[in-house]
């Protein structure tokens, strides 16, 4: 067995699965073999390429980055995390923390994932892809439903697309959930392992010269969006690079790639939700992006 193949296999074996706790993974030694360059970084993570191998590695982070416009201020989880939990949660990158972000991520696959293809060890993986299939193939019934809840009309290009197999396309990258002690400190934390995506973010595109087949993947993304924020009040985070220069919340994010295998979406993590507290849906966020998405249909469909 090839050494990446060997730590898939472990990814498998101490993955988060619906229903359990994480174990204490031993992170360290799954890595040992192998180089961890840094290509980045948010407010929660720190982000690593694991050379040799088709992944990278987010690392929950105990203290965070919080960036204003082009500061970057370091605090630690615990001092923030009151103001946090708010949202009923908070930042601190717990087992807790862990599990509850695994399940939002389930619901979001549902629908923006496609997974034909999975090992036979992928956590969840067979009930997901079930599930996958019949939401793309009611498609096409659904979008009176989004008209009606949206109170809009769809563009005509939503139905030849949503008629078509690219309505299959997967925007999600394979991932692995695991937790374990920190690299860099004796906390554990959470260690997100997400099959590497080559791309250029959205907000270093020119959107509206993207190829055809890249424009009806945007558009058809956007329709998913609208659908999974009816049918479940959640909303991914599409934020901008610099949410006080830019105010569009799809097309200026780093958070949506775009390259030779199509659109894919590689933050999985951060939600905001429609039906819940002020705090935690953001305020107006979610009826924000949801405009936005109009905005680009309107744009980009007709």
């Amino acid at each position: 067995m090839t050494p990446p193949a060997a730590l898939e296999a472990e990814l498998q074996r101490y993955a988060l699965r619906t229903g359990s706790m994480p174990a204490s993974a031993p992170i360290r030694d799954l890595l040992a073999p192998y180089v961890l360059t840094p290509i980045g970084g948010g407010v929660f993570h720190r982000v690593y390429r694991v050379t040799g191998t088709p992944w990278v590695v987010k690392e929950g982070r105990w203290h965070l980055s919080i960036p204003i416009h082009c500061w970057s201020f370091p605090v630690h989880a615990r001092l923030i995390h009151p103001l946090l939990a708010a949202w009923g949660s908070g930042c601190k990158p717990t087992a807790r923390e862990a599990q509850r972000q695994y399940e939002h991520y389930l619901v979001f696959a549902e629908y923006l994932g496609h997974f034909d293809t999975l090992p036979d060890a992928y956590p969840d993986g067979q009930v997901l892809a079930r599930t996958q299939r019949l939401i793309r193939d009611s498609l096409p019934q659904a979008l009176t439903r989004i008209e009606a809840y949206y109170g809009r009309r769809l563009p005509p290009s939503v139905q030849r697309i949503v008629d078509s197999p690219l309505r299959l396309h997967n925007f999600l990258p394979r991932e692995y959930l695991l937790f374990g002690t920190s690299l860099d400190a004796g906390e554990h934390t959470s260690f997100l392992f997400q099959e590497f995506t080559e791309g250029t973010p959205l907000h270093d595109i020119d959107v509206p010269t993207l190829a055809p087949q890249r424009r009806d993947e945007m558009i058809l993304l956007s329709v998913l969006l609208l659908l999974l924020r009816m049918e479940t009040g959640i909303v991914p985070d599409t934020r901008p690079r610099d949410f006080l220069l830019h105010h569009d919340w799809f097309t200026k994010t780093d958070n949506i790639l775009v390259g030779p295998h199509g659109v894919t979406m590689v933050d999985t993590r951060w939600f905001w939700e429609s039906r819940e507290n002020v705090i935690r849906r953001g305020i107006v966020l979610p009826e924000w992006i949801a405009r936005c998405l109009w905005k680009y249909l309107g744009n980009a469909g007709w």
